[in-house]
């Protein structure tokens, strides 16, 4: 059971450097991450340290990641964005997971709660997410956005929100209020 990961893994790369070298990069990758997910979800040049670049492994991974991502945003852009909808969440981790400082994610909603257009406002190196809400509050009236919904990350894996996240999600819904946008959550 626990070669499983790696035989999948193998099989993967085998195309882009051969049977070979697909098995032994496939066990040094999944002993370097400690899991197939976490060896997919890995930065690019950490999976370029273990496969090298000329193999065409981590370029294999990478697009494959891409994929990945591409089919969950498709299921949430196509339907009311729910903060209880598994697929949702499923976008949501493979956006951000792994990622080795705080990014904050926001999701702009029609009226209908619909989908209409989400991006990344802020990226630390430190461990916080101090977002300018008048450069998220600006892109949600152009877009004639009715709501947002936000997600951050916490690097250390803890998902208890600081005091410095409540006290930035109080001024967020305070905003839109005044805006009449709804912050539908703040997910972490």
């Amino acid at each position: 059971e626990t070669t499983w990961p790696i035989s999948v893994l193998a099989r993967f790369l085998a195309p882009q450097c051969g049977t070979l070298l697909a098995d032994t990069l496939a066990q040094q990758l999944i002993n370097r991450f400690g899991t197939l997910a976490r060896a997919v979800a890995a930065p690019p040049s950490a999976i370029e340290q273990v496969c090298g670049k000329a193999s065409g492994a981590a370029e294999a991974i990478l697009q494959a990641r891409e994929l990945m991502l591409a089919a969950s945003a498709e299921q949430v852009v196509r339907s009311e964005v729910r903060v209880s909808d598994p697929q949702l969440h499923a976008y949501l981790r493979l956006r951000m997971m792994r990622l080795a400082h705080e990014e904050l994610f926001v999701v702009f909603l029609d009226a209908d709660r619909k989908f209409i257009h989400a991006r990344t406002f802020c990226t630390h190196k430190t461990n916080n997410v101090g977002a300018r809400t008048d450069k998220i509050y600006r892109e949600a009236v152009e877009l004639g956005a009715y709501a947002l919904l936000l997600a951050h990350n916490h690097p250390s894996g803890d998902h208890t929100p600081s005091m410095e996240d409540l006290r930035a999600n109080d001024r967020l819904r305070q905003i839109g209020a005044a805006l009449d946008i709804t912050l539908v959550d703040h997910l972490i």
